[in-house]
């Protein structure tokens, strides 16, 4: 299960994420975008629905990191391997022009 972690302040790390979530279950991937303040967590398995919605019903309009969190629920099932989008290298150049 995916949920979409939105309205987090710059200074928030990954660490504090993983922190918060850990209070529902284990952290399976979470990719984090800091620069546009939000995050996207998999947290237990697949067929917890219940850990899903009470993680969302629980933090959803909850003032953490001095904000209010918002918290949906993922179009996505599952996020991909966890490799990050943050770290991928840049595209090679071009060939050069003939």
């Amino acid at each position: 299960m995916a949920i979409l972690v939105g309205n987090l302040p710059s200074q928030v790390t990954q660490a504090d994420i993983i922190s918060l979530f850990t209070k529902y279950g284990t952290v399976q991937k979470i990719y984090f975008f800091p620069t546009v303040g939000y995050a996207v967590v998999e947290i237990g398995n697949e067929e917890d629905q219940a850990t899903e919605e009470r993680v969302i019903q629980d933090l959803n309009g909850a003032e953490h990191f001095g904000q209010k969190l918002q918290l949906f629920k993922s179009a996505v099932e599952e996020l991909p391997p966890t490799r990050s989008l943050l770290t991928q290298p840049p595209p090679p150049p071009p060939p050069p022009p003939q």
